[in-house]
């Protein structure tokens, strides 16, 4: 099944995928968070394998929107998130 993702018009992701994504956001945010406030130009890389690659997309898009970027993105034996 699919659910819309709030910060992109017209996209869909897989509603499994999104929902292990809204478990750890808090945590990723608090984390990007303290890195840029003691790293102002630290580079932020995202990066995962399989079920962490599907979660490191979500993550990295919502890094993206509420940091303003995300360095490098890598993933591995990534499943299909989303259209």
């Amino acid at each position: 099944t699919q659910v819309k993702y709030p910060a992109c018009p017209n996209c869909l992701v897989h509603q499994g995928f999104y929902n292990a994504f809204q478990g750890v956001e808090g945590y990723v945010r608090k984390n990007v968070q303290t890195l840029t406030a003691l790293y102002r130009d630290a580079n932020i890389w995202v990066t995962g394998f399989s079920l962490g690659g599907a979660l490191g997309v979500l993550a990295a898009l919502d890094i993206k929107e509420i940091f303003g970027k995300v360095n490098q993105f890598y993933s591995f034996g990534m499943p299909r998130v989303g259209n």
